[in-house]
């Protein structure tokens, strides 16, 4: 049998071990509690991917909810960077894309304006 220490004010578990001899003394607000032993085996396996449950008196993995839309945007727009985003508006206000605005639209005069004083060198 292996062991897991256990935090009693949060149930998270925070260490496993494979024999008792290793667990050591705690305080109060710890316990040790008996787990499989192929949980410590296991390739990958940390102690936050389980929690004590307390109504059944077990060591349980954590299942995590599969993420929503909201997660999964905020995933995919944190490999769009600001600048990308920016520089994909004004590429497409300049194309035309959102009509003649060009000359109308803030964004796009305060860029232009930019671009035009400090034109490429490539």
């Amino acid at each position: 049998m292996s062991y897991a220490l256990v935090d009693k004010g949060n149930n998270q578990t925070i260490q496993f071990v494979k024999t008792e001899e290793e667990c050591f003394e705690t305080h109060d607000d710890y316990k040790w509690v008996d787990i499989p032993d192929d949980w410590v085996m296991e390739e990958g396996t940390n102690p936050p991917d389980f929690f004590w449950n307390e109504d059944k008196q077990q060591v349980q993995r954590v299942v995590l909810e599969p993420e929503g839309w909201e997660q999964q945007r905020q995933t995919a727009f944190e490999n769009l960077t600001i600048e990308q985003q920016l520089g994909n508006l004004y590429d497409d206000i300049e194309a035309g894309v959102f009509g003649d605005i060009a000359g109308k639209s803030k964004f796009y005069t305060a860029i232009k304006g930019i671009k035009d004083s400090i034109p490429k060198t490539e």
